[in-house]
């Protein structure tokens, strides 16, 4: 079985559909049975994407675009195609250790 190494790599998420069923991939997810409020508490639109960093925790500034007018105005569909190419820009410069606030656009050309 060939191993991938996930070090650095930003993961993409959505945010739970409150009607729909949710087949939680952690047992950390039992202890926010508030989960929801939390969510809308922040912002974060049922079916939203965002992006955690390698490590799991959030990143406010790219939270907050996932959450601003400028994304929300956005189809749905270009939302979603959106949401990956993001990913993987952020993870691209994760594994070299950069951080994408000092990015350049010689960064992005790679």
């Amino acid at each position: 079985m060939e191993q991938h190494d996930d070090a650095g790599r930003w993961r993409l998420c959505w945010a739970r559909q409150p009607n729909r069923a949710f087949p939680a991939r952690s047992g950390i997810l039992a202890d926010f049975p508030d989960l929801v409020e939390r969510e809308v508490a922040l912002g974060i639109r049922p079916g939203q994407p965002f992006l955690l960093m390698a490590d799991g925790r959030p990143d406010v500034d790219v939270l907050e675009f996932f959450g601003s007018a400028s994304f929300q105005s956005l189809a749905p569909g270009s939302q979603e195609s959106y949401a990956p190419d993001i990913q993987l820009f952020l993870s691209f410069l994760s594994v070299q250790d950069v951080n994408w606030r000092i990015a350049t656009f010689e960064h992005l050309a790679d």
